[in-house]
């Protein structure tokens, strides 16, 4: 390989150094051997300074970044001060190269207690059961390895978040679907055809339970579903706030927890029994019809009886204890109601929780969405979109230098 092309960015140069990284790639993959390895660290760092040199800075970002993992995988002393020096010195380049030749000599300097301007030191964020590690380069990675120091895992899910990039791992992880129902989505019920649930809906089911299953991520739907001893010790508060529900349209009026729906008229003209309103086992209480389609048996059935479904009156905990699930993603309505209350309380009883912001809605007004938003990214946990889970599942890293 030609230095010097390399060193220009030349089309031979990256044609050369992208050759030798499949050809190590192909060689650890058969052989796992140590040396190629650190070659193939090298080569990415390498390729960086291409893409330096051709102004790509994204690209060579991404180059380092697979370098400074891979010399971080080598677990040995020489491994970590390779990912000291040379991609400390590729970044200064870099910053050099974006004309901020202060932030390029701290990096060639060394001065930082965490090499070139804080990309490269790893923290670790919570306690010895339960922790987070952070870098600048890379983000938030809630993998949960069993040590800070133990092998990376993998595979694992980048994120992009509205704070940061978050990485979690896939076996560990779980959708949240929350009081998506008939009772209140339908509108052979009598709700409104423009609610903005129904946008939820059409979210989840192009965006973000696909790219669950892709993943091999359940899903939990956790829904209203009482007994009549829930019933009788329902508090006021909570029977009051369903005694005001009337967003209803037509001539169709239902009463509070446990009243008679009715027969209700499906859109193929057969009739079914409503049941009483959110009862455990009745045709309102059930997931909306097109969400019902959709679950697997694979998935977790939770009923609860409270706003949260994390508020200790459930079997949700052991249910995803006993999958060794450590991280949830959130989704249903309302944003400000249930979702809100069910979040607030997982992260409390430790799990990491990612909010779907347009996998919520809600009746109340705008400000009570951004609150729970403002809140999720700021302290509970981290905000993104249907979407941005999709993009991060088609892009599964299966090892620190592959994706499939």
């Amino acid at each position: 390989m030609s230095l010097a092309a390399v060193m220009t960015g030349s089309s031979d140069g990256m044609y050369d150094v992208n050759a030798w990284v499949d050809i190590l790639l192909d060689r650890i993959k058969k052989f796992g051997n140590k040396s190629e390895a650190v070659c193939l660290a090298t080569a990415y760092n390498q390729l960086g300074i291409c893409h330096i040199h051709k102004k790509q800075v994204e690209d060579a970002m991404d180059n380092f970044e697979k370098s400074v993992v891979a010399y971080q995988n080598l677990e040995s002393s020489a491994g970590q001060l390779l990912v000291v020096h040379f991609p400390s010195l590729s970044l200064a380049n870099l910053f050099v190269q974006q004309g901020q030749p202060e932030e390029g000599k701290k990096g060639i300097s060394n001065k930082r207690a965490y090499t070139t301007m804080g990309a490269l030191k790893i923290d670790v964020i919570g306690g010895k059961e339960n922790f987070w590690l952070h870098s600048e380069l890379t983000g938030f990675d809630l993998t949960h390895p069993p040590t800070p120091t133990s092998t990376p895992v993998y595979p694992r899910i980048s994120l992009n978040t509205t704070t940061e990039r978050v990485a979690i791992d896939p076996s560990k992880t779980a959708l949240v679907v929350v009081d998506l129902q008939n009772y209140f989505l339908s509108t052979n019920l009598g709700r409104p055809s423009d609610a903005a649930g129904l946008k939820v809906v059409d979210r989840l089911l192009k965006h973000a339970i696909p790219a669950c299953r892709k993943a091999g991520i359940p899903v939990v739907w956790l829904n209203w579903g009482l007994t009549q001893q829930d019933i009788e010790g329902m508090p006021p508060t909570i029977v009051r706030g369903f005694a005001a529900d009337n967003n209803f349209s037509g001539r169709r009026k239902i009463g509070g927890l446990g009243a008679e729906v009715g027969p209700v008229e499906l859109d193929d003209g057969s009739v079914v029994d409503g049941g009483k309103v959110l009862m455990l086992g009745q045709w309102n209480s059930a997931s909306y019809t097109p969400l019902e389609k959709v679950r697997e048996h694979q998935d977790i059935w939770i009923s609860k009886n409270r706003l949260s479904g994390f508020w200790g009156g459930t079997a949700i905990e052991e249910a995803l204890k006993s999958r060794g699930i450590r991280t949830l993603l959130f989704a249903g309505c309302n944003t400000d109601q249930c979702v809100g209350g069910s979040l607030q309380d997982a992260f409390t009883r430790d799990w990491d929780c990612l909010l779907l912001s347009d996998g919520c809605a809600t009746t109340s007004p705008k400000y009570a969405t951004d609150c729970i938003e403002f809140n999720t990214e700021g302290g509970w946990g981290f905000v993104l979109t249907c979407k941005d889970l999709a993009e991060g599942v088609d892009n599964l890293q299966t090892s620190p230098t592959t994706m499939d």
